[in-house]
């Protein structure tokens, strides 16, 4: 997670940098291409495979791996030459490689003198060239929009599960006494409104270790817990992963924030440091899903319960009690008691409700503030395209008047404005999708990979409200530019 908002914040600050970059010529100029595109332009090869190259490279450099060593002079190399490769070839592209697509158009004459195909294709060529500018901000900025609003609603639509993976139960304290426990446990048992699904007692060893090969984390102290133990976590928790272990066999809970695979930890061993001597155990499985609230170094292993046993007579365990009841999302008058009792140490007491509405608060204030943002983006983009066709329109009222003459229906010509113009806003919104695609999945696989949860739902549901909103924007315009040449 950590890693996908260090990326975040480079993405607003590298887009702060370039948009600077793109904003340095005057506006103005994006409403007057029509005096740029008077000759047909010339296709460039060149210009065409620079186009394909640099978007292409920018792609890779986005979607590159982290190396291990990990860097801020790294991230702002790698991603601000990917930010100017991005921009430069994505002007390119505009610029090059859709005035050669439009050229190998012409060259279908069976395709191209049907209907107004002729007019609408020569229009769109002697443009191109000058538009190439406008679509190249309205291609970047769709892309910042659909990402910032993206990944935050990622965060919003995922907090639930976020949640549940840092705060597995909905109360969990640790034990102090039977007065103690009881008195905590009076407070939840009495909440009518959400009934206890299930209670029990977490015994949890805290020793030191030592791994017996390398691991990049932070491990000691290690918390051991029991295979029995651990299988009524999954049962009142409604998981289906079960342990069955014995001997000297164990099973390490992956560490929450981290992306191990079960190849890391297979068949390797681990030493607990004990009073009476070093217990070596053999890893046999990596199992996913936390047990208790997250505290870092999160690094828990299950033992069979033999080996339990003969631990804890050497060293005494630490007992948690959990408690998991219905509808915990609603909790709130019950966790704020739950608080005033047992403290507000994340370290040996924690409530669901108060980890889902801290998450759910944040990100919806980053949602709000980024929605925004995208919002106004949305807006500007629409905007430019809007003023800049209704531009062109009044310059080319004459030449749809002389259509008119030659015979060419308000329907045809109604035909023409609407393909013209869904060109116009189409292609660069289509770029732009692309553009925020990669740079979504890029960001999303951390996010998805880190807490579990599918985030294709809210990936789509910006991306579609964006389009509607374009479309909107897509219909606003055809009908003004159509009053305005073809009465």
């Amino acid at each position: 997670m950590q890693t996908a908002i260090v990326f975040m914040v480079i993405i607003l600050f590298t887009s702060f940098q370039g948009y600077r970059l793109i904003f340095r010529f005057k506006l103005i100029e994006l409403f007057h291409a029509e005096k740029q595109g008077e000759q047909e332009p010339k296709s460039s090869l060149v210009s065409t495979i620079m186009a394909v190259i640099l978007l292409v490279g920018s792609y890779l450099l986005i979607l590159r791996q982290f190396p291990d060593e990990l860097t801020i002079e790294y991230l702002m190399k790698n991603y601000g030459v990917a930010l100017v490769a991005l921009i430069i070839g994505t002007h390119l592209f505009f610029h090059s490689v859709t005035v050669f697509l439009l050229k190998l158009s012409k060259r279908n004459k069976s395709h191209l003198y049907k209907g107004t195909r002729l007019i609408e294709t020569s229009q769109l060529l002697h443009r191109i060239r000058g538009n190439a500018r406008t679509f190249t901000v309205i291609a970047l900025l769709s892309a910042a929009t659909i990402s910032f609003f993206g990944v935050t609603y990622s965060g919003y639509y995922s907090n639930e599960k976020n949640a549940e993976e840092m705060v597995p139960f909905s109360y969990v304290h640790l034990s102090k006494g039977q007065e103690f426990d009881a008195k905590v446990k009076n407070i939840i048992v009495n909440d009518n409104e959400h009934p206890v699904k299930a209670e029990l007692e977490i015994p949890i060893i805290e020793v030191t270790g030592e791994l017996l090969f390398p691991l990049d984390y932070e491990w000691n102290p290690v918390k051991v817990l029991s295979a029995s133990t651990f299988n009524e976590v999954s049962k009142a928790l409604d998981r289906e992963q079960m342990v069955t272990l014995s001997g000297n066999q164990a099973a390490v809970i992956r560490p929450r924030l981290t992306e191990y695979t079960e190849e890391t930890f297979l068949n390797k061993e681990i030493a607990l440091n004990l009073p009476q001597g070093k217990r070596t155990l053999e890893i046999t499985n990596m199992i996913v899903g936390s047990v208790l609230p997250f505290n870092y170094p999160d690094f828990y292993v299950v033992v069979s319960n033999d080996t339990f046993a003969e631990v804890v007579k050497q060293k005494e365990a630490l007992i948690y009690n959990a408690y998991e009841v219905e509808d915990e999302k609603t909790t709130e008058a019950t966790s704020k008691k739950f608080e005033e009792i047992v403290g507000q140490d994340f370290q040996v007491s924690s409530s669901f409700y108060m980890d889902y509405k801290e998450g759910k608060e944040g990100n919806a204030l980053m949602l709000f503030i980024l929605g925004f943002l995208g919002l106004v983006f949305l807006a500007a983009t629409g905007s430019i395209i809007y003023f800049k066709q209704l531009t062109e329109a009044n310059e080319a009222k004459d030449n749809y008047e002389i259509l008119r003459k030659l015979g060419v229906s308000k329907k045809d010509i109604r035909n023409s404005i609407r393909k013209q113009t869904f060109f116009v806003f189409g292609l660069p919104l289509l770029l732009g999708i692309l553009h925020g695609s990669i740079i979504l999945n890029f960001t999303t696989n951390f996010i998805s990979d880190l807490i579990g949860a599918s985030i294709i739902v809210p990936i789509l549901t910006a991306m579609i409200a964006f389009v509607m909103i374009y479309l909107g924007y897509y219909v606003l315009t055809v009908n003004t530019y159509n009053k305005m040449v073809n009465k």
